[in-house]
């Protein structure tokens, strides 16, 4: 545990500034370069067109089949009929003639009988000699017989260290929270204040956003939270004119806030994303929010969320949301505008964003 007594980070007027410019770095990488801005409607990012080009492909394919299994019978009606017909009245010429056509095709089924063995056996000797290639190249990395039983004792001890430091700054992120909250702690834990925007026992945030096209939404957020501990609930409702469509996503996430002072907090977020649209999808979500307050009255808002979909029309997609907002508060009161990207597999929705805040 990390000693109370002790001021283990200084948040004096030069680090602020430092990890003011270091998170807005990150802010503006994450979302202008790791999200690339392609005009798309609410269909384009629920994939609509790609699953209806899915399965009309499915359907021609399932149809060819279907095709090839008519021509074969067929092929074999005539041939069945051919052998069984009588042949008094056809001249020795036809008959030779089909008697020609039945070795030719004895042959071609022989021919395409032996192409099958061989394909089989050299397919075999590829997956043997893949797997020998693989023995031997463990052989000769030295990775058989315990050689590198040494390094992975390291690599172990190494990662137990990394834990516990991980496990020591989270729970001192935590306990600074409490203290601000039910005061004690030590000299350099400021305690909250009322309306304070950091580590809030409630909040209510009311957004409209205009993404790209003709695409509008209402964003609703709300955290309710004592200290270390809080949960939130987001939901958005995106409407498109032409064509006409809508859609709604909701996050719901249980939190671990850390702030000790009035300039910073951090949270982990860990919860569930759903998307109701023309399909429904949902599964695992993250958020990693970050807010930095160089003065009581203006701060910077940095709201991500990774979403991890398990089942439904978006199966096995991942869901990202970088929201960035800078943020004028004043007592209980707060404005903010910023700057919303969501970004699927198949479509994008981005764009500007007025928003009304109450804290408590």
């Amino acid at each position: 545990m990390i000693p109370t007594g002790v001021n283990i980070i200084p948040m004096n007027k030069n680090l602020t500034y430092l990890l003011l410019i270091t998170a807005l770095s990150v802010i503006f990488s994450l979302t202008f370069c790791g999200v690339t801005a392609t005009a798309g409607t609410l269909d384009d990012f629920e994939g609509v067109s790609q699953n209806e080009e899915k399965e009309e492909k499915e359907k021609k394919k399932k149809q060819e089949k279907q095709e090839k299994k008519k021509k074969d019978k067929s092929e074999k009606e005539h041939w069945d009929n051919r052998k069984d017909k009588d042949r008094e009245g056809e001249t020795k010429e036809e008959k030779q003639r089909y008697k020609e056509e039945r070795k030719e095709e004895h042959r071609d089924y022989q021919k395409d009988k032996k192409e099958e063995k061989q394909d089989k056996r050299r397919d075999k000797g590829e997956k043997k000699d893949k797997v020998e290639k693989k023995k031997k190249k463990h052989e000769d990395q030295g990775l058989h017989r315990g050689q590198y039983k040494g390094s992975r004792a390291a690599g172990h001890v190494f990662y137990r260290i990394f834990l516990n430091f991980s496990g020591e700054v989270l729970f001192w992120g935590g306990q600074s929270s409490m203290w601000r909250v039910h005061g004690g702690g030590p000299t350099y834990i400021e305690p909250r204040t009322k309306g304070e925007p950091l580590i809030p026992h409630l909040r209510v945030d009311v957004n409209y956003m205009w993404a790209q096209s003709d695409v509008t939404a209402w964003d609703y957020r709300g955290e309710l939270g004592y200290g270390a501990f809080g949960v939130q609930f987001r939901q958005t409702d995106f409407t498109e004119e032409v064509p006409a469509d809508k859609m709604t996503t909701r996050y719901l996430h249980f939190l671990y806030r850390m702030s000790s002072n009035k300039t910073w907090e951090t949270k982990i977020g860990l919860g569930a994303f759903a998307l109701d649209g023309n399909g429904y999808s949902s599964g695992f979500s993250f958020t990693l929010p970050i807010s930095i307050y160089p003065h009581k009255n203006f701060g910077i808002e940095f709201k991500p969320a990774w979403s991890f979909l398990e089942s439904g029309t978006l199966d096995q997609q991942v869901i990202e949301d970088y929201d960035l907002s800078l943020c004028f508060s004043k007592s209980h009161l707060m404005a903010c505008g910023g700057y919303r990207s969501l970004s699927s597999a198949t479509g994008n929705i981005y764009g500007p964003y007025l928003g009304i805040n109450l804290v408590w």
